[in-house]
């Protein structure tokens, strides 16, 4: 008999979601912050078939998305969220990928061996003006994750 191929199935888990003060400096002048503004970390987690291929942290002003709750970002895209709830549309991304070693936080939360290669991409998400919207730090699992890019 034939086998039919199947798409995999997605999930997007929330792990995390706090404001603080503090934190990379760095993340805050890019967001365009103060010193002192309170940023918006939200941790996720994207499931393939159940298991976890990677995890991310997105950096947002607390001041403008503090609203966003657990609920909001659940099985959501964040970009869909924004646009729906604030109006912010994101016109561009620029991104940094590169392999590194499994660090501690990437051992709980995928399922590596500390130290096992994984996949670090950053990435900066901009709306009008150019104007930095979401600072992000994705994971993935070098075995699993699939990265897929389309430019124009």
């Amino acid at each position: 008999g034939n086998v039919k191929s199947r798409d995999p199935e997605y999930g997007v888990t929330v792990l995390d979601i706090k404001a603080g003060a503090d934190g990379n400096p760095g993340i805050r002048r890019t967001l365009g912050l103060t010193s002192n503004a309170k940023i918006l970390s939200i941790r996720r987690a994207i499931m393939q078939d159940g298991e976890v291929v990677c995890h991310y942290v997105s950096y947002l002003s607390n001041t403008e998305f503090g609203v966003l709750s657990r609920e909001d970002l659940e099985n959501a895209a964040l970009y869909d969220v924004l646009e729906s709830k604030f109006g912010i549309h994101i016109l561009r991304a620029a991104e940094t990928l590169q392999a590194r070693a499994a660090e501690t936080a990437d051992v709980a939360i995928l399922g590596v061996r500390l130290g096992e290669p994984v996949i670090a991409i950053d990435r900066l998400a901009y709306t009008y003006g150019d104007r930095v919207v979401e600072v992000r730090h994705t994971v993935g699992r070098s075995d699993k994750f699939r990265y897929q890019i389309q430019l124009s």
